[in-house]
């Protein structure tokens, strides 16, 4: 007997969601367009949505969206009022004569209107990216300004105010780039390094949600951030990128953990950044250690390896014009990368 009901209350349940979400999502609608936008109605908006999108993520991933019927009043042409039915009505022929009228005296054929269904689909992507936003602007209230409505504005806003959590989520969802936001937490721990304070900074509590579980303090936000995009972004160097410019930029040496992250990730792209900064010193100790990997490879022959020769003769270039003891380094490092290569061809 409870077999037999089980399909029945499963559809029950389904229906109630799916109305539930619906109506959240119309009542969040109703806010949006509301003359006033006061905090509380962005709020109550926010909180609607939330609702809405947790409701659409208990059904199956196949039916997580929601519909609404639309009609459309159109302004179509008489052959889209022929195709549409294949009942020759007293309408179709008043059109038809009207086309041959319109065409014998040169005259534009006039547009007739016609009502046509449309369906309006919400998927739950969609739902959760509206929700976001939404959240964002919420959090944006502590400014005493309004909330601006683009994800970049809105993301650059949450830099300013530290909320790096919640500006993660609005360029995860709304495309845009999480390079701003790795490159200004990663500058604010330095900072704190630069000058500690006696209590650890208000942002460091406030952005505990992705924090790395191992570490503590501020460096746990900035590598939780990190491998956060790594899992969404994985063939992504940009992150590594926007970090490893923080440290450059400041004068500080890049610590031993991004080193080997970014090395594995994409060596050229690192030995660019080490360029870009004039980083020789650790440029040349980046690029002997890939020679050297590389050159283990070689057991044959037939063995082929991968070296960012362009990036390398970059780096040798600019350790040319650097000073005495950058000059010395280049030139040892120069006579083994021809010592290593001539090695490679046997």
């Amino acid at each position: 007997m409870l077999y037999v009901r089980l399909p029945v209350e499963v559809q029950s349940r389904y229906n109630l969601r799916i109305s539930a979400a619906r109506a959240q999502y119309e009542y969040a609608f109703v806010l949006r367009t509301q003359a006033e936008q006061t905090p509380d109605l962005l709020l109550r908006r926010r909180d609607a949505l939330a609702v809405a999108s947790t409701l659409l993520d208990l059904l199956p991933i196949e039916d997580r969206f929601l519909s609404f019927p639309h009609e459309l009043d159109e302004e179509i042409d008489g052959d889209e009022v022929v195709a549409s039915s294949t009942d020759i009505t007293q309408e179709m022929i008043d059109a038809a004569m009207g086309d041959v009228i319109a065409d014998e005296l040169n005259m534009e054929v006039p547009k007739r209107t016609a009502v046509r269904k449309r369906m309006f689909i919400l998927s739950a992507e969609k739902l959760c990216e509206e929700w976001v936003i939404a959240n964002a602007r919420v959090a944006l209230l502590s400014t005493g300004k309004v909330p601006p409505t683009e994800p970049k504005e809105i993301v650059d806003s949450l830099i300013e105010i530290k909320n790096y959590d919640v500006a993660f989520d609005v360029c995860r969802h709304c495309d845009v780039s999480i390079c701003d936001v790795l490159y200004a937490v990663t500058r604010e721990a330095i900072m704190v390094d630069a000058d500690p304070p006696e209590a650890p900074p208000a942002w460091v509590q406030l952005n505990q949600r992705r924090a790395e579980k191992r570490l503590r303090g501020h460096w746990a936000i900035v590598r939780g951030l990190l491998a956060a995009a790594q899992r969404i972004w994985p063939n992504d160097s940009r992150p590594l990128r926007a970090i490893t410019r923080a440290f450059l930029s400041h004068n500080v040496p890049v610590p031993c953990w991004l080193d080997a992250e970014y090395t594995e990730k994409d060596v050229n792209g690192y030995l660019r950044c080490l360029i870009d900064y004039g980083a020789v010193k650790q440029g040349l100790k980046v690029a002997a250690n890939c020679v050297e990997e590389e050159t283990k490879k070689v057991t044959s022959i037939d063995s082929r390896v991968w070296l960012p020769i362009s990036a390398i003769n970059d780096l040798l270039d600019l350790g040319m014009k650097c000073k005495e003891t950058a000059v010395s380094t280049t030139k040892l490092f120069h006579s083994f990368f021809v010592t290593t290569y001539q090695e490679c061809q046997f």
